[in-house]
């Protein structure tokens, strides 16, 4: 299946809209009329236009025994616009989003900043990430179209810089203390790839089949409080074709010791006969901690599954079709996602109070299977940044990330990552 995903005409004149919208406003004197000129208004009223400037530089090497090489050597931007209008009559409303991607250098293909065509480099383009019609009831909030997911359940986004896109409907309803939410889909875009075809990879050849991962996709999910304890769960299922399929489940619970103090535990779990001969779950349990501008995390986890194969915590298995709700994310290179592995993550983040900010991180683990080809890997990683604090510029961020890994192989060798990555983001209101 070869079928564009977003034809650029649409995008553009979709986002063309989204930028003259706000004229309508003013143009009282409309041949079309005073009514046109109040539905446009009800529209722009509580609407917001939002856009970002990312530049992402990154130099990511391995060494497995005979000097370190490069796996991603690039400098790759994004310039994205968001437009979420109000509703009409008071509940009928739009959302629209996009963006373009380019390289100002880009030496070793895909960098899932910029749109791959598979794992190559694709040319500089325009992708449509969001294109749907909302309705409002009450407090309920209904969305169909082009959507994200709203992360209640266990079905999430997939990221990049902006998120991947449903082809779908969801819903959001507030019910007292809780919240409900339901997500359907039939299609998948990573926010990386230019078209669906590249969802689903064959499992002997390793290469894009030109299937889609999955028929279907939904999830349910209810968020709330309980006293001082904040609880997220939710059920998924997905019809995966050729007569298979997986259902996923989620359970959150974080409780507030202290103002200043929380403690959490998060349980993702999916049964699915093909890529675990039975369940794959992940567990996580974590703590933190500030003291004034210091923040300490402290997170372990645990992955086991029926085969001993790796576990990423989503629905359907293949890489970049969906995403899971796992709280966990370490920016330390691996996915810490062996079965039977258990591994510790430390950081402390420090915030200075006038626009720096720094932070340290430590992850040590340990294995035991006879599938994943090592014992343990530890990874050392931090940050440093500054954002700035007033302005037009408000907001704007220069961070840089470093990290260090190494693996412990079963046949005694060491393999090692190192990560250095600049980033910048400049994000505007227009509205």
């Amino acid at each position: 299946m070869e079928n564009k995903f977003f034809k650029v005409s649409a995008i553009a004149a979709a986002l063309t809209g989204a930028l003259v919208a706000p004229q309508a406003m003013a143009n009282v004197e409309s041949a079309a009329g005073g009514e046109y000129v109040e539905v446009i208004n009800e529209f722009i009223e509580g609407s917001t236009l939002s856009g970002l400037m990312v530049v992402d530089t990154r130099y990511r090497s391995k060494d497995t025994g005979d000097g370190y090489k490069a796996g991603q050597d690039y400098s790759d931007y994004n310039a994205v616009l968001d437009f979420k209008s109000g509703y009409h009559d008071g509940w009928l409303g739009a959302d629209v989003a996009g963006y373009f991607s380019g390289s100002l250098y880009n030496n070793t293909g895909c960098s899932e900043i910029t749109l791959c065509d598979g794992w190559d480099r694709s040319q500089d383009s325009l992708k449509l990430t969001t294109a749907a019609l909302k309705f409002k009831t009450g407090e309920v909030i209904t969305k169909v179209g082009y959507i994200q997911s709203h992360g209640i359940g266990t079905v999430g986004n997939v990221w990049s810089f902006v998120p991947g896109t449903y082809r779908g409907a969801s819903v959001v309803a507030p019910i007292g203390d809780w919240t409900l939410g339901y997500i359907f889909a039939d299609d998948h875009s990573a926010p990386w790839w230019e078209n669906t075809s590249e969802s689903s990879v064959d499992p002997v050849t390793g290469k894009f089949n030109g299937e889609n991962a999955f028929n279907s996709l939904q999830s349910i999910g209810l968020n709330g409080q309980v006293g001082p304890v904040a609880l997220n769960m939710g059920l998924g299922y997905s019809s995966l074709g050729h007569g298979e399929d997986s259902t996923s489940y989620k359970f959150a619970a974080k409780y507030a010791i202290t103002d200043t103090a929380s403690i959490a535990y998060d349980i993702y779990g999916i049964q699915d006969d093909t890529r675990f001969d039975g369940a794959g779950i992940t567990q996580g349990v974590s703590y933190a901690q500030s003291f004034g501008s210091l923040t300490f995390n402290s997170e372990a986890r645990y992955v086991t599954s029926d085969n001993d194969a790796a576990v990423a915590p989503r629905t359907a298995g293949a890489y970049g079709s969906n995403n899971g709700t796992f709280s966990q994310y370490w920016n330390a290179l691996s996915d810490w996602d062996q079965s039977n592995q258990l591994s510790w993550y430390n950081k402390a983040s420090y915030n200075f109070g006038n626009g720096w900010f720094a932070g340290a991180g430590v992850a040590v683990s340990t294995i035991d299977n006879d599938v994943s080809g090592y014992d343990g890997e530890y990874a050392v990683n931090g940050d440093i940044g500054y954002s700035v604090q007033s302005g037009s510029l408000k907001g704007s961020t220069l961070k840089l990330h470093v990290t260090q890994l190494t693996r412990d192989m079963t046949d005694g060798s060491d393999y090692d990552w190192s990560d250095v990555r600049l980033q910048v983001f400049i994000p505007y209101n227009f509205m």
